[in-house]
């Protein structure tokens, strides 16, 4: 990943944003098509009081750098490291550590 810029993410403070400033990693998973109406679904409650992955039955996968579950059902799973935080605008700055991608996907 040496030749991927760093990538910034803005978070408004809820259970992601407290979860990134503790762990200082995350994994971000690219979900496809088939599965986005589960996906606005997943973001319109919040991880603070809701078992995200029992209630809309998603698969974890251990991840190998960092402490945050992949997401099986998501074509592609990136393990990042958060290397920065612009607190004044919430905006958090992650490299990507390791990468992976369902080939079988589309």
């Amino acid at each position: 990943f040496a030749d991927l810029p760093p990538t910034a993410f803005l978070f408004k403070p809820e259970a992601s944003y407290e979860a990134l400033i503790k762990n200082k990693e995350c994994v971000i998973a690219i979900p496809t098509v088939d599965i986005s109406r589960k996906v606005v679904e997943i973001g319109g409650c919040t991880g603070a009081d809701t078992d995200k992955f029992r209630k809309f039955r998603l698969t974890p996968l251990k991840a190998k750098s960092v402490e945050a579950p992949l997401i099986k059902q998501c074509l592609a799973n990136i393990e990042c490291r958060v290397t920065d935080h612009i607190r004044k605008h919430n905006i958090f700055i992650l490299d990507a550590v390791l990468a992976w991608i369902d080939a079988g996907r589309k």
